[in-house]
């Protein structure tokens, strides 16, 4: 059977308040450096529109930064690196799904080197922000007193 607890106690350390300010930052600010248009975003993947040189560098960064946060928490807990993706790939094709939260954290880690995923995941940044700026609170209920 596959060692879990080891899964998790990395992804205790990586969910630290410290490393998601990190990985938060980060994303925040290269999306910044996205500017996508409305049909790009709308588009799976990153075909049909050219890729900025710099988009490039912006997902090695980010893959560098899950490398070194993760290579951190490898450290601190005396994990071997083969030991931990064996573990992951174990969980993440286990039959019977992992908790939600565990497989996220684990194919973030695992794909952090796929450019298309981290063009998804700049869109997803996009798309809350979007989302952000668009809401309107509703108005506030006026008390009628009859």
């Amino acid at each position: 059977s596959s060692d879990l607890s080891l899964l998790w106690r990395v992804q205790e350390r990586l969910s630290s308040e410290e490393a998601r300010r990190e990985i938060q930052g980060y994303c925040e600010t290269a999306a910044s450096h996205f500017d996508f248009t409305p049909e790009q975003i709308a588009a799976e993947g990153g075909d049909g529109y050219d890729q900025k040189h710099e988009w490039y560098d912006l997902h090695r960064g980010f893959a560098e930064l899950i490398e070194r946060l993760l290579s951190e928490a490898l450290a601190a807990e005396g994990i071997e690196r083969e030991a931990f993706m064996a573990e992951c790939q174990a969980a993440l094709e286990a039959k019977e799904q992992g908790p939600t939260m565990l497989r996220f954290f684990l194919s973030m880690l695992l794909e952090s080197g796929d450019y298309n995923k981290f063009l998804e995941l700049m869109k997803m940044q996009h798309r809350m922000r979007a989302q952000m700026e668009a809401y309107v609170p509703p108005p506030e209920e006026e008390e009628e007193d009859d």
